[in-house]
């Protein structure tokens, strides 16, 4: 009977001690990745490379100065979430919204921001 009471009670005590976690990132819109952005050079890379290696941008504009503005935006949603059983549980989200803006003049890039 000494022995049975410490078994019930460890019985009681170790289903809550089993811990999961997960973590999960979405990403929509644009995405334009870091490794990217190096192979894109004010000065020589053309309209043309870009769209070839970015895609479509989110927003094309043609400014006075007759410059052409590309603008690439996403956003990623991160989730995480952990539960130790039959004690605790809980989670964290967080959306950073991103965005690389391409200069071009005569179809030439002449600059680029990260924002």
């Amino acid at each position: 009977m000494k022995l049975a009471l410490p078994l019930l009670a460890a019985a009681a005590i170790l289903p809550g001690c089993l811990v999961v976690s997960g973590h999960e990132s979405t990403i929509s819109g644009a995405y334009v990745a870091k490794e990217d952005l190096f192979n894109i050079e004010p000065g020589q890379t053309t309209q043309a490379d870009v769209q070839r290696t970015l895609g479509p941008p989110t927003t094309r504009k043609a400014n006075d100065d007759g410059t052409e503005r590309w603008t690439y935006r996403w956003r990623e949603e991160k989730e995480s979430g952990g539960a130790v059983f039959l004690i605790f549980a809980g989670g964290s989200e967080k959306t950073i919204v991103s965005e690389v803006a391409i200069t071009f003049r005569d179809g030439v890039v002449e600059s680029i921001e990260r924002g």
